[in-house]
């Protein structure tokens, strides 16, 4: 009986989101150096997919791995079919026969492609949410909670996965807390989406996703995508002194200095109290 195609599946062997190769199992020994004519022509692939090569394993056995040209769109959830014509490959008897659409499985994992947010550019303070979205390249299956790091200061925010299973988008909802810092959010390394909780793809393989996420400075980083400031200090009071503006003996003025500049509509004078005397206006200034 002629060689024929038991299994096959599905590869990305780069990790960058497209399908590269498909690894095909035969139902037999393959003749890799007789009668077999593994080239390019021996296979065809379905969806406008085409072979970019053949190879073997060193020595007879049953496996080929057929190059897949790339698609310039991640597709790590498509699984082409793929033909063999006859008179193409053979067993140690040089039997040969064709064999029609073969559909591999998905062989390829699931990885990012893209963090960004709906999150308006812009500042924002101690209790403020800013969602952080995590394009994956397929729909993907979460179970647990996974966390993402993002790099605010000295204390980072570990944020908790809050929804998207089922789709391709997960959601984190940052809360900014004190102390938290940052001119242009992002996340603290590519290896931020830590491996608690699971997430992988919908497929029967159920393939892992990798969680790698694109480089700080890359365009489709959240520091690349978004402009959002994260202030979360708190002004305090760095100095104060007192005066006699008009010399007639009594304190009528004390100039405070605080850590950071605030926002006059944000103060009142009754924000203030004295030990003795009472506040009954105020006026600010920049030194």
């Amino acid at each position: 009986a002629a060689p024929v195609i038991i299994a096959a599946q599905t590869k990305d062997t780069d990790g960058d989101g497209k399908i590269d190769q498909i690894d095909l199992t035969f139902s037999e020994i393959l003749d890799d150096s007789g009668g077999s004519n593994m080239n390019i022509n021996s296979f065809t692939l379905g969806s406008s997919y085409s072979v970019a090569s053949v190879t073997t394993n060193t020595g007879d056995d049953q496996f080929l791995m057929v190059g897949v040209t790339e698609k310039s769109a991640v597709d790590t959830d498509v699984t082409p079919t793929i033909t063999m014509g006859a008179s193409k490959i053979a067993d140690a008897d040089n039997n040969m026969a064709a064999q029609s659409a073969f559909t591999p499985s998905d062989g390829a994992a699931p990885i990012v492609t893209n963090v960004n947010s709906n999150t308006a550019a812009g500042r924002y303070e101690i209790g403020d949410v800013i969602d952080v979205l995590i394009t994956f390249s397929e729909t993907v299956d979460v179970t647990g909670t996974p966390q993402l790091t993002l790099e605010t200061g000295g204390s980072d925010a570990v944020v908790d996965y809050t929804s998207g299973t089922t789709t391709s988008v997960l959601l984190f909802n940052y809360t900014v807390g004190s102390g938290h810092a940052s001119n242009d959010l992002n996340y603290e390394a590519i290896s931020s989406l830590n491996n608690s909780g699971t997430i992988k793809d919908r497929s029967s393989n159920a393939n892992v996703a990798t969680r790698t996420l694109p480089e700080l400075a890359a365009t489709n980083s959240l520091g690349a995508n978004e402009a959002i400031i994260i202030d979360g200090s708190v002004p305090t009071f760095v100095d104060a002194s007192q005066y006699d503006t008009d010399g007639d003996g009594n304190i009528d003025e004390i100039v405070v200095e605080l850590s950071e500049a605030v926002s006059d509509v944000s103060v009142t004078y009754g924000d203030f109290a004295l030990g003795s005397g009472t506040v009954d206006g105020f006026s600010s200034f920049s030194s």
